[in-house]
């Protein structure tokens, strides 16, 4: 018993490093990074159709485009997957893991976007929030699956 709660121990502060880490990055790209497109308006830019930018970038895959859509598309998935795997390590109690990681993951998402909306800065996009989702949705089920089989 006391190997598991060394192994938790280490899987918390790992997990932990990682969404510092993540969040810095994140910090940077969202809000300071010119080279990523985040550059301050006047006006108010937002998508609000579910969809369509994904579909956009899913049009571009095989093109001379196909990198900056497979670094948006798995970009979008991928950068909350940090926080899902720290919120699931943390959690007491493992029932509705994947729930309670994928809001965790569906609200700050929804955060970001609304500051993005309110800063002016960059685009206030439902595929990002769909995409953010689903990777915290994968991130959960991952961890869900590593608990199973080491039980």
């Amino acid at each position: 018993m006391r190997e598991d709660s060394e192994h938790n121990k280490r899987l918390i502060y790992f997990s932990r490093l990682l969404f510092v880490i993540y969040m810095a990055a994140a910090i940077y790209i969202l809000f300071v990074s010119e080279k990523f497109g985040r550059t301050t308006t006047q006006n108010f830019r937002y998508n609000l159709t579910p969809f369509v930018e994904i579909k956009r970038f899913a049009g571009l895959l095989g093109t001379r485009h196909t990198f900056k859509a497979a670094l948006n598309l798995a970009g979008n998935i991928a950068v909350l997957m940090p926080m899902a795997f720290y919120i699931a390590f943390k959690l007491e109690s493992k029932r509705m893991l994947i729930f309670k990681v994928t809001f965790e993951c569906f609200v700050f998402s929804v955060l970001i976007e609304l500051i993005q909306l309110t800063f002016k800065i960059g685009i206030f996009d439902i595929d990002d929030i769909i995409l953010n989702t689903f990777g915290g949705l994968i991130a959960a089920v991952i961890i869900k699956i590593y608990y199973r089989k080491r039980d």
